[in-house]
């Protein structure tokens, strides 16, 4: 079976509670190829044979002329579309003999409110009905996707921190300088919310490698490549791994590797969240809670380290408010130090400048 027909089974059984599939029998078939005139496409009797019809994306079924519909002599329905629309098979498709599209046919989506103009000369393109298919699937969960982010967006929108998102380029930027791929829906996150400080303290990308910093000085063992995301409570930290997939550090696994959950993703996670008691610890954090402290503590770091060389009028508390003011992502900081009057040198590269930050 295939993947596209798995995913199909699954999702109508969720939808409709019970779902079985119901292949085509030898008879209807037969009757189909009798109105089409040819031997079924190729994609779509492999449809017919292991589902026979289903309701997700849409109502697909054992096709047939839907005399009810009133459809053009030349097309046969295979899909409802609702509102009396239907995606037909087009009957003046000239069959290709061979390659991807052979045997296959031409699909039409019919509109009784447009009606087309019959045109005996038309011969419109094969599109194999897997394609069809697989296009119909990805407009569905796309749909699904987008229903859960709006959802989401209105039950955080109270907890988000109000800072200025980060734009997309600056996010995947980030993921590149901490050599992590960031999930697309974390990218949603930082790109619309930013940042929200419960039930638990979830960052905006611009503050990954500060959190991270944090988890590694109080997991000095977790394993190289781990990003936190979320402090859920004192110590205990969610983080994306190199692949972008969820692991906890702290907490219930205090004293042991990380724990990835695979098939938990960031929107589930959010979703996981909204369920969550508000825990107050995990707002105290010192990195995250009070960037200005974060920005005090990374500056007298290059001062120490002797990474930047300043000018007698800098003053370190006003230069740590405008940096956390500023909210730069960690490419910015170099320009940021450079621009700057108060400060006279900067002996630092971008690597270096994130491999501190990292350890911050």
């Amino acid at each position: 079976m295939r993947r596209a027909h798995v995913l199909l089974v699954e999702k109508n059984q969720a939808l409709l509670g019970s779902f079985a599939p119901k292949p085509a029998t030898a008879d209807q078939i037969g009757e189909i190829e009798r109105l089409l005139g040819r031997p079924l496409p190729p994609s779509y009797r492999a449809f017919v044979e292991e589902l026979g019809h289903v309701a997700w994306p849409l109502e697909i079924f054992v096709a047939s002329q839907q005399p009810e519909a009133s459809l053009p002599k030349h097309l046969i329905a295979f899909a409802d579309a609702g509102e009396g629309c239907y995606h037909c098979f087009d009957l003046r498709t000239e069959p290709e003999p061979w390659g991807e599209k052979a045997q296959e046919m031409g699909i039409t989506f019919w509109n009784p409110e447009e009606p087309e103009e019959e045109d005996e000369d038309i011969s419109p393109s094969a599109e194999p009905f897997s394609e069809w298919l697989d296009e119909q699937i990805d407009e569905a969960l796309w749909a699904e996707v987008e229903a859960r982010r709006e959802k989401l967006a209105e039950a955080l929108a109270p907890n988000a921190e109000g800072a200025r998102a980060l734009s997309l380029e600056e996010a995947q930027h980030v993921a590149e300088q901490l050599g992590v791929e960031l999930p697309a829906d974390y990218l949603w996150f930082t790109t619309t919310l930013g940042s929200i400080s419960k039930p638990v303290k979830i960052v905006d990308a611009a503050a990954l490698a500060s959190l991270t910093g944090a988890m590694r000085r109080d997991h000095p063992r977790v394993p190289g490549g781990l990003v936190a995301f979320a402090l859920e409570r004192p110590g205990r930290y969610a983080a994306f791994t190199r692949e972008g997939r969820i692991s906890w550090v702290g907490g219930a696994t205090a004293g042991k590797k990380a724990t990835p959950e695979p098939e938990l993703s960031f929107t589930d996670y959010l979703e996981r969240v909204l369920t969550m008691k508000p825990s107050e610890g995990a707002q105290e954090a010192e990195p995250v809670q009070d960037p200005v402290v974060a920005s005090k503590r990374f500056l007298q770091m290059l001062l120490d380290k002797e990474l930047i060389e300043v000018e007698p009028t800098f003053e370190i508390d006003e230069a740590a408010e405008q940096l956390a003011a500023a909210r730069l992502s960690p490419r910015r900081l170099i320009g940021w130090l450079m621009d700057r009057r108060d400060i006279a040198e900067v002996f630092v590269s971008d690597d270096e400048l994130m491999a501190l930050i990292k350890a911050l």
